[in-house]
């Protein structure tokens, strides 16, 4: 597993500011001349060698060329790969037209379309993207991290070098924060790639740590969780989180699209997730049982009201899952999913399936007088799915 930790790079003097942002400048320009170049190309290799590199004019040194054409790649390959696929859609909806009617038009009919596609030109349904972010990926042969010893106010030097020429090499002083620490003192390896972030005339570093996964627990302690907007987290176990999300949730709402505070918010119900999965206590459980919601934001036009879907817009649900992968990844804990369909109209007792059994925030079976929190009842219907082996489709099958 990797994780990633951001330090921070604003303590530099102002000298070494201006040369990170004639870098960033320069790098950005060159990450979008290898575009143009790769765009146009019918085959592109996986890396950029010395050849390719040459075509751009730049003060930028070899290695740093390469890190940036390798970037481009990065960019370019997956939109190709994307036009690619619409085409041979087209071709498929035209071929089959020409099989039904029996008409051969340009000898589709005639052969495959691997043969037939061959020196022939087709419609780009992709524009030609353009590198407007300030991320810059380097690898072990232009940075690394290094202690210090001598300085107080910092304790680590980030080195770039084999950029600026001359054999100069920019000194960037950072200090190793309480989530560093952690990751060294969990066993972590420090990994030798790096990205140097330009946000908001603020200057950082991504850098990431590496672990081996570890065989995951015996299956015998379980839990069911439920997740709602009402409460965050519903568990089998009887507990609950995340009461006050709909009110920060109707906070944001009243917030102005992007302004400062709306961002505010934003950042609130982000950290409010993270305390939420950090009071799961997941540590001392075998195995997660969660519902498959990652699509609910998707068609709900004309199903829910505005607000509604406004509100699951908010929701940050992608959020929730990854925090709470990542938490059961470190614990050596099994993440599985179950089909959300009628958790919440389920008797848990009777099995019986009665929408009209739920009234708000309270289940009460209409065949078993089973009186529960609609919430609590959910999640023990999820944790008798994972039971019974009702798991969730994964959604390359679904797609296909």
């Amino acid at each position: 597993m990797i994780r990633r930790v951001q330090l921070n790079l604003n303590n530099s003097t102002e000298f070494k500011k201006q040369k990170l942002d004639t870098f960033f400048d320069e790098y950005r320009r060159v990450v979008n001349e290898f575009i143009s170049i790769f765009w146009n190309s019918n085959d592109i290799s996986s890396k950029v060698n010395s050849k390719t590199y040459k075509q751009v004019n730049s003060w930028l040194l070899g290695k740093a060329m390469k890190c940036a054409g390798n970037q481009a790649i990065k960019i370019v390959k997956p939109l190709l790969k994307l036009n690619n696929n619409k085409i041979y859609k087209r071709y498929q909806k035209v071929f089959s037209k020409c099989k039904k009617r029996d008409r051969n038009i340009f000898g589709i009919l005639s052969s495959k379309w691997s043969e037939w596609s061959v020196n022939r030109n087709f419609k780009c349904f992709t524009k030609i993207p353009e590198y407007k972010h300030d991320i810059i990926q380097l690898n072990s042969d232009l940075v690394r991290l290094q202690d210090t010893k001598n300085a107080k106010s910092f304790d680590s030097w980030l080195r770039i070098g084999s950029v600026f020429g001359n054999r100069y090499s920019l000194l960037l002083p950072t200090k190793k924060h309480k989530h560093f620490n952690k990751m060294v003192e969990q066993g972590f390896i420090l990994k030798k790639s790096f990205e140097l972030i330009r946000l908001n005339s603020g200057y950082y570093v991504n850098v990431y740590f590496e672990k081996k996964v570890e065989s995951s627990k015996l299956k015998t302690k379980i839990l069911g969780i439920d997740v709602g907007i009402n409460k965050l987290l519903s568990l089998s176990d009887g507990r609950f989180l995340g009461k006050e999300l709909n009110q920060l949730l109707e906070k944001l709402h009243r917030r102005k699209w992007g302004s400062v505070n709306f961002k505010q918010t934003t950042a609130e119900i982000r950290h409010y997730i993270g305390y939420c999965v950090n009071n799961i206590d997941i540590e001392n459980y075998d195995c997660i049982v969660m519902e498959d919601l990652k699509n609910i934001t998707k068609n709900t036009k004309g199903r829910v009201n505005k607000a509604l879907r406004k509100k699951l817009g908010n929701w940050n649900i992608r959020e929730l899952y990854s925090r709470i992968s990542n938490k059961c990844e470190l614990n050596r804990v099994w993440l599985n999913f179950v089909d959300s369909a009628y958790t919440s109209q389920t008797c848990s007792g009777c099995q019986v399936i009665d929408k009209s059994s739920r009234k708000g925030e309270v289940y009460k079976c209409k065949h078993c007088n089973l009186q529960i929190d609609a919430d609590y009842n959910a999640s023990l219907n999820i944790l008798n799915r994972f039971s019974n082996k009702e798991f969730a489709v994964p959604y390359v099958h679904k797609k296909k």
